[in-house]
């Protein structure tokens, strides 16, 4: 049966929430998680040999890559930034035809990506799936993708990183790589860039086309709005998908919660930064889109 579903979103922006909600609120389902990733066919290799839980996620990520056989060999030969260091598949019908290997499965599937914001439209129209596009605060975003690459290092090294955190912040998530992808994939070209400039591209670029392709196709949501009112969220991406979508007890932050998209002195600095790097267009949109 086909893809029925697509939970895509940047990096750092709860799409992983909504793998978790969807994958066992659906059991019926097999819910993918990040079937674009870069060294997909590592995760699955080791996973199969001894089952582990995700470091950052405290989650088995990678047990639905095990219930077809032959699959791991399909994704050896089709997907499409495989190894390769690249972060966003660059061949889109490579891409395309990769997840017509998920579309082929056998029953109902839905992928969960933080890649596919640039293609999110093909791949509708290509396979008829529903986008489910997630959107978070860029300044959370931002500095959870820091917080999180210095993390991973203890120690001496972890107390280095930390302190040179601010002149590192291009290269946590691999935002050098995902500025050059966008760069060459939209013919852009700029001065030497701030790490939050650079950032603010890639996320201004794939969140306005994803978005776009959702409001056409599918749903768009709110981090902010999900995790302050996970029943009334919940209901609308249930009535809009089909698809069960229970997430209270799975939402348990203790740290500081916003309740809305954007503060008024966080619209004015992107929209300095947006006019400056050309994309004020497409950050108006998503500012008339998600703030009230």
């Amino acid at each position: 049966m086909p893809v029925k579903l697509i939970a895509n979103g940047f990096f750092r922006s709860g799409t992983t929430l909504l793998w978790r909600v969807l994958r066992e609120n659906n059991p019926a389902c097999t819910v993918f998680y990040e079937p674009c990733h870069q060294e997909l066919a590592e995760h699955i290799a080791k996973f199969r040999e001894k089952p582990y839980l995700d470091p950052d996620h405290k989650l088995y990520l990678w047990n639905e890559y095990l219930k077809f056989d032959g699959l791991q060999e399909k994704i050896n030969r089709l997907h499409p930034n495989l190894d390769n260091d690249l972060i966003f598949p660059e061949d889109d019908e490579k891409l395309l035809d990769y997840v017509g290997m998920f579309d082929e499965l056998e029953g109902e599937t839905i992928l969960q990506t933080n890649r596919w914001g640039f293609m999110l439209d093909k791949i509708v129209q290509r396979y008829g799936a529903m986008p489910l596009h997630m959107i978070r605060n860029p300044f959370d975003v931002f500095d959870s993708i820091r917080y999180l690459y210095v993390s991973q290092f203890k120690g001496v090294v972890g107390c280095l990183k930390n302190l040179f955190a601010p002149l590192l912040a291009k290269r946590s998530f691999h935002m050098d790589v995902m500025l050059g992808q966008t760069l060459r994939r939209f013919d852009l070209s700029y001065p030497p860039l701030t790490a939050f400039d650079s950032f603010l591209v890639v996320w201004i670029i794939s969140n306005y086309l994803a978005v776009k392709t959702a409001d056409q196709h599918g749903i768009a949501v709110v981090y902010e709005k999900l995790i302050d009112n996970p029943g009334g969220v919940g209901v609308e991406i249930e009535e809009k998908t089909g698809f069960r979508f229970r997430p209270r007890s799975y939402i348990n932050e203790p740290r500081r919660r916003r309740n809305r998209f954007l503060e008024p002195n966080e619209i004015g600095e992107l929209k300095k930064s947006s006019a400056k790097l050309g994309l004020a267009k497409e950050l108006d949109f998503l500012i008339d889109r998600f703030c009230e």
